[in-house]
């Protein structure tokens, strides 16, 4: 009778679980290409104006975490560039910056990011696109001043 009443109980978890859908625990996330437009002279070791990479791009609220990034993935690696408890805002603001890869990769200086203009992103929101800038890009010593301005287009998704 215990393992019966055990079997029951544990019947009962499953059904409970699956009535949450995926959907309800999901993060909203937005994909698509980051190209390089403009880089001043400062950045003497890169990016180059016109490179692309694929990023994905994570908007706080929506029922998402607390937090915003905005990472970029290229054929070997990529930079990902997170806001803790804040979004983006048309100021340069100082962000965590971690690198993705084979190696454990820190940046030597921090990174800063803004987005002008500042999107309204709603949960109808199907389409974006990110304009801003990134200073020192790869968090080098030396390319403190290094600014990159980007455009981002992207598409949402739901995992």
């Amino acid at each position: 009778m215990a393992s019966k009443v055990k079997c029951l109980r544990g019947l009962a978890v499953v059904a409970g679980l699956a009535v949450l859908t995926p959907e309800a625990q999901a993060e909203v996330l937005f994909r698509g290409v980051f190209k390089i437009t403009n880089v001043n002279a400062a950045c003497t070791q890169g990016p180059n104006k016109g490179s692309l990479d694929n990023t994905q791009f994570h908007p706080r609220g929506l029922g998402n975490d607390n937090f915003t990034a905005l990472t970029t993935i290229s054929n070997f690696g990529g930079r990902s560039y997170k806001l803790e408890g804040a979004d983006f805002g048309t100021s340069f603001t100082p962000v965590i910056t971690q690198g993705l890869g084979w190696s454990a990769y820190t940046a030597d200086k921090k990174a800063s990011v803004l987005i002008d203009p500042v999107p309204i992103i709603g949960i109808a929101t199907n389409f974006l696109t990110l304009t801003g800038k990134i200073k020192n890009i790869y968090g080098n010593s030396g390319q403190e001043s290094c600014v990159a301005d980007f455009r981002a287009v992207l598409y949402k998704i739901t995992e």
